[in-house]
């Protein structure tokens, strides 16, 4: 019974890992062109939205079909763990009819982390060239989704008293990158610089998915400790 609580943690964290992985391959066969220079060879890392991965034209004109397969692979994989371990967040919490924190942590963690996954399920299989209106709109969702998903992380495990060890301090990553999230949002609407929004758009998600990484893998160490005490 304990291996299969930890099936969605593994989840979570193959998820996070295979997209960070992917999408840094993809960004190699990206033909080329940047919203700085479209006569760009390559992907601009700074010059280039993740969005750009999956056109399935690039910028320059170039078919890009290679890194477009790519990106909706990833991307959808990240999508269903994100949902998936979502939807069985709740199971793996304690009972927690006296705090508060963690029963809206909980609830919070389902929702949106469902809500995030679903947006991300959209805009990967919305090419941003053929269905820009719909694939923004799934990428925020996602966007959003993905912060309040993080703050009700926190909440689970920084709202149970009982938890004074490192797992409840490792609340604080999400909470931290939550933070960072929306902080991006808000000065992503008051900035016309495409770099700015490079950097913010690049460090957000990469922290996202180094967060997912080590929640899960805390997350696992907490049932082994659990099981072994």
């Amino acid at each position: 019974m304990s291996k299969k609580k930890n099936i969605p943690d593994l989840i979570l964290i193959g998820g996070s890992l295979q997209y960070i992985i992917l999408i840094l391959i993809a960004m190699l066969f990206y033909p080329g062109g940047s919203h700085l220079d479209v006569n760009h060879e390559g992907y601009a890392f700074f010059g280039n939205f993740f969005s750009d991965l999956g056109r399935t034209v690039a910028i320059n004109g170039d078919s890009n079909p290679i890194a477009s397969i790519m990106y909706y692979i990833t991307t959808i994989v990240y999508g269903l763990s994100l949902i998936f371990f979502s939807v069985f967040l709740p199971q793996k919490v304690p009972n927690s009819n006296n705090h508060s924190w963690i029963k809206i942590g909980s609830l919070a963690t389902l929702v949106f982390g469902a809500v995030a996954g679903l947006g991300t399920l959209l805009y990967a299989v919305t090419p941003l060239n053929l269905y820009q209106t719909i694939h923004e709109f799934g990428a925020g969702v996602g966007y959003i989704g993905t912060v309040l998903f993080l703050f009700g992380f926190a909440g689970v495990q920084l709202g149970n008293p009982k938890n004074r060890n490192d797992h409840s301090k490792a609340g604080l990553f999400p909470l931290l990158v939550g933070g960072y999230l929306l902080l991006t949002i808000l000065i992503g609407n008051f900035t016309d610089s495409v770099f700015v929004e490079m950097v913010m758009q690049k460090s957000g998600k990469f922290l996202t998915q180094l967060c997912l990484i080590v929640e899960g893998i805390t997350w696992q160490r907490k049932h082994k400790d659990v099981n072994t005490s």
